[in-house]
């Protein structure tokens, strides 16, 4: 499948759907050109504001921004996808660990840009960590 087909695919389902990821499409400057409901909400906005803003103008913890915009630079300078584990602070102060993927592709105005899908699985590693520090009797 064409990579223009794929992300088209990707926000519809993800526009019409809500999906408890974040997912996202950034040009290289950091731009949103396309983000779900549940990075809006993390942002405390709508997906029609938060539209056409920069990462650099939303996002609260600058550590974390400067984490992201590095992955976005490597990316786009590779040109091949990238899986990393960081945090990630939401504008309430909420802190989730995330697994994400990056993956570049050009736009249909034939720029740059990256498709970001990113798994909340904090409470998965929680649970993960718990079990494996409970002994469990036989």
């Amino acid at each position: 499948m064409p990579d223009r087909q794929r992300l088209t695919w990707t926000c519809c389902i993800a526009s019409s759907t809500r999906f408890p990821h974040l997912i996202y499409v950034k040009d290289e400057s950091g731009r949103f050109l396309f983000a779900n409901s549940v990075v809006a909400d993390c942002y405390g906005t709508s997906k029609e504001l938060l539209i056409g803003t920069l990462q650099q103008n939303r996002h609260p913890v600058a550590e974390e921004l400067d984490f992201f915009l590095e992955e976005d630079r490597l990316v786009l300078s590779k040109g091949e996808p990238r899986a990393t584990e960081h945090f990630f602070t939401d504008v309430s102060g909420k802190r989730r660990l995330m697994h994400c993927i990056k993956a570049p592709f050009i736009t249909s105005e034939n720029t740059p840009a990256i498709l970001c899908i990113s798994f909340d699985y904090t409470e998965c590693k929680k649970h993960r960590t718990r079990a494996r520090t409970t002994t469990h009797p036989l």
